[in-house]
């Protein structure tokens, strides 16, 4: 079954196909990503698509550089696609975005940009051997020439990012955007090129192979993996526990819960929050909030992401899209796309932007917030028959007692 799959996948990876769309997807998704930071682009349900089809792209490269037998390329290339893996991981488990681990994210990117800078220098050399020992093909560009500016448009990328982070000045984020392109058009160019020299490639790896068995290499080559495999197996348990370990501090919480003292929380209801084991002051602690009612002993668990603020009429907005009594019963569904926010990537993106430009911004934003009327009577959510709401990505809307969308006034820009 997974031979098939295998042979499957071996059997789209097509060089030029895959390189093409590729070198696309790498100019596209940092693209939004850094629109995403002036403009409402998209939110966390279409973030969540493209960064898996991200993934899967760079994994059919990967699996593209490997069937073309340029290890060294495709080793570079996994390496990458783990990074991503590494960085959806924090991503999603995030909750808050200390200077540590903004570092720590930064330097992600920074070292998978150096690596995809290694994976095209490699893959070009390799297409320019090709070149000299297998065929007669002329290359369209001289090997130095391109690799002068490939390192050239990668270091002006490089200092342009540098000279953002020094100089706290977002405006030049511009300059990115040019050396994105630039970077693109030299990735796109040389495909064309590459794709014609790789199909040589399988002849010449034949050749290859039977003069180093014949070299007696082949012996040396087995004992090696040997040795590899037992080392990637202890690897592989440690890398286990520590994840297992971590999903657990994580995900469980103190049995102890804590009261949130809150002025607007009905009668006999208390509010109350619970602490995952990560502790406190890091990127990754987290509380769940609770109802009680003290007459009934009726527990709603800690179930909800934030705290619960209710009206004079005992709703709340639970920040899931749903208006909720006292009990944690449903009492108004919402559109779910008005609640669409930022996903945790973007969040991170637009954080250390707004950091760089002296701005405050919150971390985990919450999608959809319903405003609170207050008149002589008391607070109200529904005033007239409709809630209010300011939402993150479409702006303001207005909700009827039903959950059905009166009007939207758009937003494009942030305010």
């Amino acid at each position: 079954m997974l031979n098939r799959i295998d042979s499957k996948i071996n059997d789209l990876c097509d060089f030029k196909r895959i390189a093409k769309i590729h070198v696309v997807f790498s100019l596209i998704y940092p693209f939004l990503s850094l629109m995403g930071i002036f403009v409402h682009v998209y939110g966390m349900i279409v973030d969540t698509l493209l960064t898996t089809l991200h993934i899967l792209i760079i994994f059919l490269f990967y699996k593209t550089l490997k069937k073309l037998g340029i290890d060294a390329g495709a080793q570079k290339q996994k390496k990458i696609f783990i990074l991503e893996l590494l960085l959806v991981f924090i991503y999603f488990n995030m909750t808050g975005s200390t200077s540590f681990m903004k570092c720590v994210i930064c330097l992600i990117y920074a070292y998978k940009y150096y690596l995809d800078y290694k994976v095209w220098s490699i893959m070009y050399h390799e297409a320019y051997w090709v070149q000299l020992y297998g065929t007669d093909i002329d290359f369209s560009l001289d090997p130095t020439e391109w690799k002068n500016t490939w390192r050239g448009v990668n270091i002006f990328l490089a200092v342009v990012v540098f000279f953002v982070i020094i100089l706290k000045n977002t405006s030049i984020v511009v300059l990115v955007f040019i050396s994105l392109i630039m970077r693109f058009l030299t990735q796109f160019t040389t495909i064309d090129d590459c794709n014609i020299l790789f199909k040589k490639l399988e002849s010449l790896d034949g050749i290859l192979d039977s003069e180093e068995k014949a070299s007696g290499n082949a012996t040396w080559m087995i004992a090696k993996a040997k040795n590899l495999s037992k080392l990637r197996i202890v690897r592989n348990i440690v890398l286990i526990l520590f994840l297992l370990a971590f999903l657990c501090l994580r995900y469980c919480y103190y049995e102890n819960d804590f009261p949130v003292y809150m002025s607007d929380t009905p009668k006999n209801i208390e509010q109350y929050y619970k602490r995952n084991l990560m502790g406190i002051d890091n990127s990754f602690e987290y509380c769940k909030f609770g109802l009680r009612d003290t007459s009934t002993g009726f527990d709603t668990g800690a179930i909800y992401d934030e705290e619960l603020h209710f009206d004079s009429t005992g709703i709340a907005w639970d920040y899931s899209g749903h208006f909720i009594d006292a009990h944690g019963k449903i009492v108004v569904n919402v559109p779910v796309f008005l609640c669409d926010r930022r996903s945790h990537r973007q969040s991170c993106i637009y954080n250390i932007f707004a950091e760089l430009s002296g701005n405050h911004a919150e971390w985990f934003s919450t999608g959809a917030d319903p405003y609170r009327t207050y008149t002589d009577e008391g607070r109200f959510y529904l005033i007239d028959g409709v809630f209010k709401f300011d939402t993150e990505l479409f702006g303001k809307a207005i909700i009827s007692d039903k959950g059905e969308i009166k009007e939207l006034f758009l937003r494009i820009f942030d305010d």
